[in-house]
Parts: structure tokens; sequence; C-alpha cells
């Protein structure tokens, strides 16, 4: 397990190393030094839609996805949609535990959040499938 003072001190490090450069090369340098897969969470705001953008035009290694838990704002919920026509199905939708969300959520969510084309990448869990 790594030390948070050692985490600290690597992320110091990290941003005098991207000081002087463009949004593209501090990315670049972000998931040379990451070393894995990077995965992008979105919830289709305003500062996530650039991000969205710039990872589908640079066609970066970094998969993008989202947790629908049925409260989505309106706006967010547009620009998903709007997402899936400019970029195609790039943002793989997750989806809580239906047993754990009816517990935290109220009867009627605010905005559900429906994107049927995207129906055939949705990740479940095996038991809230319905056959």
């Amino acid at each position: 397990m790594v030390s948070e003072q050692k985490i600290i001190a690597q992320l110091s490090e990290l941003n005098i190393k991207a000081q002087n450069l463009s949004v593209d090369d501090v990315i670049r340098l972000a998931l040379g030094e990451i070393g894995e897969k990077a995965v992008f969470t979105t919830s289709f705001g305003a500062e996530d839609q650039v991000l969205t953008h710039f990872l589908s035009e640079k066609k970066l290694p970094v998969d993008l996805i989202t947790l629908d838990t049925g409260r989505l704002f309106q706006r967010n919920a547009r620009n998903a949609g709007e997402d899936d026509k400019k970029y195609g199905n790039i943002v793989k939708v997750l989806f809580p535990k239906h047993t754990m969300l009816k517990r935290t959520l109220p009867r009627t969510a605010l905005t559900p959040f429906i994107i049927p084309s995207r129906s055939q990448r949705v990740l479940r869990y095996p038991e809230d499938q319905t056959s």
C-alpha cells in the first residue's frame, strides 16, 4: 500500500511537470503515469462535456462511464443524448443495484435518465436482470 505522503509527493511532481503543457500533453502525461487502463466518469455537466469532446476527438485510451441513479439534471440528460448523436455510444452506463437504489431514493425520482439507444451497452448486476 502506498502512503499518503508518497501520493502527495507524486502529485506534486506531476503538477510541476504539467505546468507549461497543453491540455493534450497534460492528459497524455497523466495516462503515461497511470500505466493502467484509465476511466473517466461523467455526469454530463459542462466540464465533463469538454473532457468528453477532447477524449473522443483525440481517441485516447480512456473508458467513459456514467452512473445512472435516475437523478440526473434535465440539462445533463439532454447532454447525454446529444453525446450519443455526436460521438456514438462511447459512454457506458452503469446502474447501482436496484435493491440498494430503492432504499435511497424517494418514491419518484426528479428526472428519470432513460436513453433507449444505450440499452445494448448497459451494464447491470445479474440479480437485477429480468427474464
